[in-house]
């Protein structure tokens, strides 16, 4: 059989991971893709393999290709594939690419090779260490989910160290969880026994002593934008300060006007940024926690977390319309954005439109959080951390992404105007919330279920386990899935 991975190869913990997988199963052609400090090792001899550099790859720079080899497409291929096209053209925006022209022709190119690939090898599974976000492998995604390749993703939780194996990003994000929390709910325990990593998650999300700030968003950016002036008066004097360096640059000409033109973008956006949020700041008010309000917190993009995991909700203000347009007069929706944002994805015309939303509020980027969680009737995200805060604290969720806690309890998944009446509804009217108790049963659910393991290096220290570990939980995990697939180790 032929396999595509994409990731693993980020540290050595991942790389044997998948080691074992291919000696496992012996796959006999691999394709795969590495960074240049990061190059797969050890590859049994069996299997042959093709690696492709990453940064050229998320270019559309395919070294070695033939394209007069490569099928080329046509009508049927292109139709069955337009929701992946929309979903991907949306998700360049991390490529900062902003002529339409050129995201549709990277996409085109991408959905050939891919295309030439899957049916030329026959391809048999496709592989990731995380959800494909990064263009070129949501494509092969979306391309195996077409063609009935079976896909399995490891996908992330709020709890370090634990981990999902999905095979599908719209169905199933975790289900394993619905089927283990159904039969604890079954049981009606007097006593949920939570192991060690879980307790502790636990107690850091009920204490009442300090807020449970993630790791990851503990030191906020201060986005202090200097004037253009300013910038070039420094750009000018490091390059007196250090001649030989700007000797050097002046004769590599190309390289001269590269910097150059950066520089000028960079002279440009710190004006849009300072434009930008001070629309914002101008409009956004200390909230009145004593109002009856729903809150929500805008996602930072672009990223994962809204492209692709919200689907057609990675436009934020469609939440926003959607609950807006259905609140009793007395309650208000209360926005905030994302204190890590910049200027990508964002543009003035996106805060007026918001303002111009009736009982919509603006609240200061740096009003904290869970002072906002604490007085509101509930928490509205596409699949934020912020609702998971949300839920040890008594407060129900509108989900309108996929994420592994849409299973949990009183949270509301979103797709339409019809669900979304019918959470506001729950909420308002019947006053439905989370209990402590029930979400210690979810925890436990978590833990029956999930592989203690992670599968991104920024996750490593914070996980408690050893590189030997972790190894070994993904391949046993994964090796259970795949048989599950009904593909069989060989002897």
């Amino acid at each position: 059989m032929k396999i595509i991975f994409n990731g693993f190869f980020y540290n050595p913990s991942l790389n044997q991971s998948l080691i074992k997988i291919i000696e496992e199963f012996k796959f006999s052609k691999c394709h795969t893709f590495a960074c240049a400090d990061s190059q797969p090792e050890n590859f049994p001899s069996h299997t042959n393999v093709v690696v492709y550099d990453y940064h050229e790859i998320a270019k559309g720079e395919y070294s070695n290709v033939e394209w007069s080899k490569i099928t080329p497409l046509d009508e049927n291929i292109i139709s069955k594939m337009r929701d992946c096209e929309s979903i991907v053209l949306k998700m360049m925006d991390r490529l900062r690419l902003d002529n339409y022209e050129e995201r549709k022709y990277l996409y085109l190119k991408h959905l050939r090779y891919w295309h030439h690939v899957l049916k030329e090898d026959s391809i048999g599974l496709f592989l990731a260490s995380g959800i494909p976000h990064e263009v070129y492998d949501f494509i092969i995604y979306k391309l195996c989910k077409l063609k009935n390749i079976p896909t399995l993703l490891i996908t992330y939780s709020t709890i370090n160290g634990v981990s999902f194996i999905s095979t599908d990003l719209d169905t199933e994000p975790a289900l394993e969880i619905v089927k283990a929390y159904q039969e604890i709910m079954s049981q009606q325990p007097t006593e949920v026994v939570l192991s060690e990593r879980f307790r502790e998650h636990y107690d850091f999300q009920t204490c009442k002593e300090k807020d449970p700030i993630p790791w990851y968003t503990e030191d906020i950016p201060q986005f202090v934008v200097q004037d253009s002036l300013k910038l070039i008066s420094e750009y000018l004097l490091d390059n007196i300060k250090n001649p030989f360096r700007t000797l050097k640059q002046f004769i590599d000409l190309q390289n001269l006007v590269h910097r150059f033109t950066n520089r000028i973008k960079y002279f440009q956006k710190s004006r849009e940024i300072k434009t930008l949020f001070d629309v914002y700041d101008r409009n956004a008010s200390d909230p009145d926690l004593q109002q009856k309000y729903i809150y929500l917190a805008l996602h930072y993009q672009p990223e994962c977390t809204t492209s692709p995991m919200a689907g057609v909700f990675v436009d934020q203000i469609l939440m926003v319309e959607m609950i807006a347009s259905l609140l009793p007069k007395n309650v208000y929706l209360y926005v905030k954005e994302n204190p890590w944002q910049t200027w990508e994805c964002r543009n003035k015309n996106f805060y007026t439109d918001l303002l111009k939303i009736p009982q919509v509020k603006l609240i200061p980027r740096t009003f904290n959080s869970f002072r906002l969680i604490e007085k509101c009737l509930a928490v509205a995200t596409a699949t934020g951390t912020v609702a998971w805060e949300g839920l040890f604290r008594g407060k129900p969720v509108l989900m309108f992404g996929q994420h592994f806690y849409q299973y949990a309890p009183k949270v509301f998944t979103v797709r339409n105007i019809e669900d979304c009446k019918f959470a506001l509804h729950q909420i308002i009217d019947c006053n439905v919330k989370p209990s402590l108790d029930e979400m210690k049963m979810f925890l436990k659910a978590m833990e029956n279920t999930a592989v203690i393991a992670y599968s991104d290096i920024a996750f490593a220290d914070k996980a408690s386990i050893t590189d030997k570990e972790n190894t070994n939980n993904l391949f046993y995990a994964l090796r259970n899935k795949i048989i599950n697939l009904g593909i069989l180790p060989l002897a």
